[in-house]
């Protein structure tokens, strides 16, 4: 159930805070060595799609659609290893002509909190998520991910992140589908 709740969000710095020096040495006081907890971050991201398998079919990014998500976050660090982290991500989607069905673009929100265990520079969650927007059927899902920090860029981290979104979709009467789509969310955390 741990590695379960370890695949939620995405890495944040969860480096000590730099201590500070008293009364004009440069000898650390022991109450600076350790950092406080519970600290804020967050992110800021950008997430595609790469392929989408469901019920109906497959389809890909490229041939038959184009998915870019904007990704902020707010992440509530408990200590060096446990956050929760609270994210939103809005999709825009042009979705190709296929045949004599025409082409459509689409905007969509998906909510998904959730835990991460931090390894260091490499972090696991899951989130649980709902999407919301216009023609979006009932739905609820589960993000696994996998996520890397790469190098600092100041006091921000560089991150590239494996997102697998799961979700069950249906409306009543109606039969219920179920849509896997592998995603690289990539960005900067805090």
């Amino acid at each position: 159930m741990l590695l379960l709740l370890a695949a939620v969000a995405p890495y944040q710095a969860f480096a000590r805070a730099p201590a500070e020096a008293t009364g004009g040495s440069s000898v650390e006081s022991s109450a600076d060595s350790t950092p406080a907890w519970p600290r804020i971050g967050g992110h800021l991201g950008l997430a595609i799609p790469i392929v989408k398998f469901t019920t109906d079919g497959t389809t890909a990014i490229g041939a038959d659609f184009l998915q870019v998500g904007l990704a902020p976050g707010i992440t509530l660090k408990l200590d060096e290893h446990w956050a929760i982290d609270f994210e939103t991500v809005a999709y825009t989607t042009w979705q190709f002509a296929q045949g004599t069905t025409p082409a459509k673009a689409s905007t969509a929100v998906v909510v998904d909190p959730g835990v991460i265990y931090s390894f260091g520079s490499l972090a696991t969650g899951l989130r649980a998520a709902v999407q919301i927007g216009e023609q979006v059927p009932f739905n609820v899902g589960l993000i696994p991910l996998v996520n890397w920090g790469l190098f600092p860029l100041g006091k921000l981290k560089w991150f590239i992140e494996l997102d697998l979104p799961v979700f069950v979709l249906g409306q009543p009467g109606a039969n219920t589908s179920v849509s896997f789509s592998p995603q690289i969310h990539t960005g900067v955390s805090f």
